[in-house]
């Protein structure tokens, strides 16, 4: 499967983007140029660094007035993708709150959910060469994957551009 663009589920925690959202765009970037954030909330703050670490595109819910973000941003992504703009992969971390748009942009999109893969890659060759950092959940919807992460809790940041 070729990848066009990605798109990650960017959670933002004390005003800064938290450091598995920055793994997943790291790793976003390194399988497409076409990388976007989707973040719950606000997102006038954290753009720019957003963009440093790979997202050439930010969407945002705008003030969730303290509600979760599953329902806002599952249909924000529904509605992008409903537009025509249908991406590759969308990576989430595997937290409560990237479990709970994940599994509602699944009930949305009416796809299921097949679990404990180790990476995601481009080609077999890449993949192969590739030292194992996250732990995958993989949905296969069509040409869409949507991948839950869990990041690397080594202390590094991830690198960027």
């Amino acid at each position: 499967m070729a990848i066009n663009s990605v798109w990650v589920f960017a959670q933002v925690q004390g005003g800064a983007p938290t450091t598995g959202t920055l793994e997943l765009l790291t790793k976003a970037r390194s399988l497409s140029s076409n990388v976007a954030a989707f973040v719950g909330g606000d997102v006038s703050a954290v753009a720019g660094t957003l963009g440093e670490y790979g997202a050439t595109k930010v969407y945002a819910t705008g003030d969730l007035a303290g509600k979760l973000p599953g329902p806002a941003v599952s249909g924000a992504m529904k509605a992008v993708i409903d537009g025509g703009d249908s991406p590759s992969v969308i990576m989430f971390p595997q937290n409560y709150e990237g479990r709970d748009v994940m599994s509602r942009l699944s009930v949305k999109l009416d796809k299921t959910v097949l679990t404990n893969n180790v990476d995601i890659a481009s080609n077999v060759a890449r993949f192969l060469k590739w030292v194992v950092a996250f732990l995958l959940a993989v949905w296969v919807i069509g040409t869409l994957a949507l991948l839950g992460l869990i990041a690397s809790r080594r202390g590094r940041r991830a690198p960027r551009i």
